[in-house]
């Protein structure tokens, strides 16, 4: 696993796309030691290669740059992370709630029984 900048975070995957890490994989956050910290994956499909960066999200701001303009694929990641972290992806291209927002209860026919 590889620390990268904040500042560098989205011009690091541009760079290692260009080197052949052609499949985005995932994103996500997690909190360590009163700290967000927001890693992603991605792969070389041909050398079978694979990269896990990390970057530490500014506490104050909560943002960081978006790398789905490099990834599309990470749209849904960086949405359903923002809403679990509340982190800003900055540039990000869909800012469309991931998360289904009904609040009231299902119906009994909606309910399903996985008996």
């Amino acid at each position: 696993m590889r620390g990268i900048d904040p500042v560098n975070w989205a011009d690091e995957f541009s760079a290692l796309q260009a080197q052949g890490y052609s499949f985005f994989d995932f994103l996500t956050a997690y909190e360590r030691d009163g700290a967000i910290e927001v890693i992603a994956r991605v792969l070389d499909p041909g050398r079978k290669h694979s990269q896990l960066l990390v970057t530490k999200v500014d506490t104050d701001q909560k943002s960081v740059a978006s790398i789905s303009r490099v990834y599309p694929g990470s749209v849904w990641h960086e949405r359903e992370t923002a809403e679990m972290f509340g982190i800003n992806f900055i540039g990000l291209s869909d800012n469309a709630t991931a998360q289904a927002v009904d609040d009231r209860a299902p119906t009994t026919a909606e309910i399903k029984c996985a008996c």
